[in-house]
């Protein structure tokens, strides 16, 4: 299989229960919102013959490369943390090697957003 078909599987399996760590951690908040600003580079065009889910996601994860000291300046945490963060929002399959993250999160996010914003008065 090709890395954007194993890709597409896993955007089509999204769980919303996968968001809930989400509610209490702000790191965890601000590195998915800053992963979708770090530039990935997909490393071969290589192309999948494993079987299992979990090792697929996995081989998506060794195909592309990506600045670790640029996206803990984004995601505002030191570079030792964004390693840990990563490997949670991986294993929470709420980001994509891609550079995408998870649509239910993303519906997520903008929830909050918009209920931090301020209420405008009607004239």
């Amino acid at each position: 299989m090709k890395f954007a078909d194993v890709l597409q599987y896993f955007k089509q399996h999204e769980s919303p229960e996968r968001i809930i760590p989400l509610i209490d951690d702000s790191k965890l908040r601000m590195s998915l919102v800053a992963w979708e600003s770090v530039k990935v580079t997909k490393k071969t065009d290589v192309e999948c013959t494993l079987t299992e889910e979990n090792d697929q996601w996995n081989w998506m994860w060794d195909q592309i490369s990506f600045d670790q000291n640029t996206y803990s300046v984004v995601a505002g945490v030191q570079v030792h943390e964004i390693v840990n963060i990563l490997i949670r929002l991986k294993g929470l399959k709420l980001v994509y090697p891609d550079g995408s993250i998870c649509n239910l999160a993303k519906q997520y996010l903008q929830t909050i957003i918009v209920s931090q914003l301020p209420k405008r008065k009607k004239s």
